[in-house]
C-alpha cells in the first residue's frame, strides 16, 4: 500500500551536476554515499537551523535527529487519509474574505466546523 504524502518542491535540477549540488538540501539528499568529512559542515548548518545545540561538536543522536527531522516525512497537521480527492478550484481575492472557489459538486461531504460558505452563482461557492 501506498502512503499518501504531499510533497512540496522548493528547487529545481537536483543532481550531481545541477544548481543545487552545492547546498545542504542536497548533501542532505545523499548524505549516506558521502564522507563524514563532507558532511560536517551541512551537519553543523542543519542542526543550528532546527535550533539544535551543536557548539560542543555534532554527536551521532544529534545527526539522527536532523535525519529525523528533515526530506520528505509526514506532516503533522495533515492528514491524508481524510483527502478524499483532489478537484480543480481557484483562489479568489475580489470577494472578502478570500475564497477557496469550487463546484458545488465537488464539494466534499464534510467540511471542516470553521468553514464558511458563500453561494456565488447556481454552479459555484466560495469556502
Amino acid at each position: 500500500m501506498m502512503i499518501k504524502l504531499p510533497v512540496i518542491v522548493g528547487m529545481g535540477g537536483i543532481n550531481a551536476a545541477g544548481r543545487t549540488s552545492g547546498f545542504h538540501s542536497y548533501k542532505r539528499m545523499v548524505c549516506d554515499v558521502l564522507s563524514d568529512h563532507d558532511m560536517a559542515n551541512t551537519w553543523s548548518d542543519l542542526a543550528h537551523r532546527m535550533g539544535m545545540d551543536h557548539k560542543a561538536g555534532i554527536s551521532e543522536a544529534t545527526i539522527h535527529d536532523i535525519k529525523q527531522g528533515t526530506l520528505v516525512r509526514r506532516i503533522d497537521n495533515f492528514d491524508p487519509d481524510h483527502v478524499r480527492c483532489h478537484h480543480k478550484a481557484r483562489l479568489d481575492s475580489s470577494v472578502l474574505p478570500a475564497s477557496l472557489v469550487i463546484k458545488k459538486a465537488k464539494l466534499p461531504g464534510h467540511l471542516a466546523k470553521a468553514s464558511q460558505m458563500m453561494e456565488l452563482d447556481n454552479k459555484e461557492v466560495g469556502v
